[in-house]
């Protein structure tokens, strides 16, 4: 069980986060893309901050006129927080003419118990072909499985991840970005015996 939850937080801490959201640029925002320059108009953008890793942020904005795409990458052994936390990184840290300070704020809720009867099934044994297809092909053999119903308790865990942040430059917010993804799954507290 401990080795299935440390795979389970290692899986989490190097996946990608996405989280859904708008990005409101307040002025024309100019970044860097492959040490170009490149500008953001001002303007309300559907967006998409993806956290990649522990030290990335790649931020898709898209409008009825432009799609962008702004990479903000953390210096070396930045650790972003996941759930809840403060990050705050400046211009030349960032290498962007613009620095960054935002949170992450989770948020969990459990449902009522729920006990329901599930479909299941189980390994019944192996059936295998009685004529044969000539000297070169063996039997073929197949596992039999069987459908079946158990007894489970369980409960909805919804968790909600929002993360905020503002792009300022030169002591003035130039861009604000409000995301968040939302994740439900069933957390089991009694998986009974598939019976038939």
């Amino acid at each position: 069980m401990k080795l299935l939850s440390a795979l389970f937080i290692l899986a989490i801490l190097s996946g990608c986060l996405r989280l859904n959201g708008t990005m409101s640029v307040k002025e024309h925002l100019v970044y860097k893309d492959h040490n170009r320059a490149e500008v953001v108009l001002a303007g309300e953008y559907k967006a998409r901050a993806t956290v990649k890793g522990q030290d990335k942020i790649a931020i898709y904005l898209e409008s009825d006129y432009e799609k962008k795409q702004i990479t903000l990458k953390f210096p070396q052994g930045t650790i972003l927080p996941r759930n809840n936390g403060d990050f705050s990184v400046s211009n030349t840290q960032l290498n962007q003419p613009f620095s960054v300070a935002g949170k992450f704020l989770t948020e969990t809720t459990y449902s009522d118990v729920v006990e329901a009867q599930e479909s299941c099934q189980f390994y019944e044994g192996t059936v295998c072909d009685t004529f044969a297809y000539g000297p070169s092909y063996p039997n073929r053999c197949r596992p039999v499985y069987v459908r079946g119903e158990r007894d489970v308790k369980f409960r909805k865990v919804t968790t909600v991840k929002n993360l905020n942040f503002t792009l300022t430059q030169e002591g003035q917010d130039k861009a604000a970005f409000t995301g968040k993804d939302v994740d439900e799954a069933k957390e089991y507290l009694f998986v009974g015996p598939c019976m038939l």
